[in-house]
């Protein structure tokens, strides 16, 4: 993921969509037979989650920089059908999924791919449709998610075409899955809001992208396994489309904005760190889960099946039980931020 923002206006459109994914099936756009659930239900059903995070995150830190996006490829990957594997391996040669999801970034400023600059990212404002994301005017990655996965779809498409499409789903699905890459337009995703963490300043986006990846001392390998076993452990629900994804990055804003605002550079405390570490690894566990989801829809899509809990009721619950848990620190006088 990108740590800023393109200054300017991209000088490319996204591509033309074609249909992505069948209409009703569990965990793909187009998917609007959900049942929404009261919230005492929504936090019941995120308990098994919240019960395996202190297991398997222990003391490490987790956040989006090129290390997630490969564990979380490589966790995607592990899982996939044969069929999707060969299919993987077909477009890509030699090189893993890992490998690939990185390339994004690292060729989004060369003049060729300059015009994808704004893909990584959608602006919605708190008060506004998350409809809005779909617009493009102010960061088009829900469009650029949905345009390379009907890429992938499109018989007339090349290898090549596809490869690439491959590449970017890789990595933009997880983007959509940091909460500041569904970030507030004032502020432009928290790029404009100064932190610190430790004895470092840097911005808010950063600290979600890979300031917190500094504390951990876990290869991506080491990574990938962890976020398998919470898959695993917590059977994460692959059901909503693209706009109930960023939703759930935007629900989150009241917790990546509980800081003294006060201060010209509000301090990252120890509590924070800790709470964020373990929104990271959901984040990252929910968006490896919906990868593997996605091309196994693509490849074979008879293995696809509806999981229970949903992932709206994990994330909203997991939210509620933040809530409870700042509640209790005030009480006990000890700060949340």
């Amino acid at each position: 993921m990108s740590a800023g923002r393109p200054q300017g206006d991209s000088q490319a459109t996204a591509p033309a969509l074609v249909p992505a994914f069948h209409r009703g099936r569990p965990g793909l756009p187009g998917n609007r037979g959900r049942r929404r659930l009261p919230a005492r239900l929504l936090r019941r059903l995120a308990g098994p989650v919240l019960a395996t995070l202190p297991f398997l995150w222990s003391a490490y830190a987790v956040a989006w920089g090129p290390a997630a996006h490969r564990a979380v490829a490589a966790a995607a990957e592990a899982r996939l059908c044969p069929p999707a594997r060969r299919a993987i391996a077909g477009l890509l040669g030699q090189e893993t999924l890992a490998e690939a999801s990185t390339w994004p970034d690292r060729i989004r400023e060369t003049p060729r791919w300059r015009h994808t600059r704004d893909w990584h990212y959608a602006d919605v404002e708190d008060d506004e449709p998350i409809s809005a994301a779909w617009r493009g005017d102010r960061g088009r990655l829900l469009i650029a998610i949905q345009a390379q996965l009907g890429t992938l779809r499109d018989p007339a498409a090349t290898t090549s075409e596809r490869a690439v499409a491959l590449r970017f789903l890789a990595h933009l699905l997880p983007d959509l899955h940091q909460p500041l890459h569904v970030g507030r337009p004032g502020d432009a995703g928290g790029n404009r809001v100064t932190v610190r963490l430790g004895d470092r300043q840097m911005t808010l986006h950063k600290l979600w992208d890979s300031g917190l990846v500094g504390l951990s001392g876990l290869a991506w390998q080491d990574l990938a396994g962890v976020l398998e076993a919470l898959i695993s452990t917590a059977e994460l629900a692959t059901e909503g489309e693209l706009s109930d994804w960023a939703e759930e990055s935007r629900a989150l804003r009241p917790f990546v904005y509980s800081f003294d605002e006060r201060r010209r550079v509000p301090v990252i405390s120890r509590a924070y760190q800790v709470t964020g570490q373990h929104i990271a690894m959901l984040r990252l566990a929910q968006s490896a889960r919906r990868l593997e989801t996605a091309l196994e829809d693509i490849w074979c899509p008879d293995t696809v099946s509806q999981v229970i809990p949903q992932v709206s009721a994990v994330i909203y619950g997991y939210i509620g039980f933040l809530e409870d848990a700042r509640r209790r620190e005030r009480r006990s006088g000890v700060s949340g931020a």
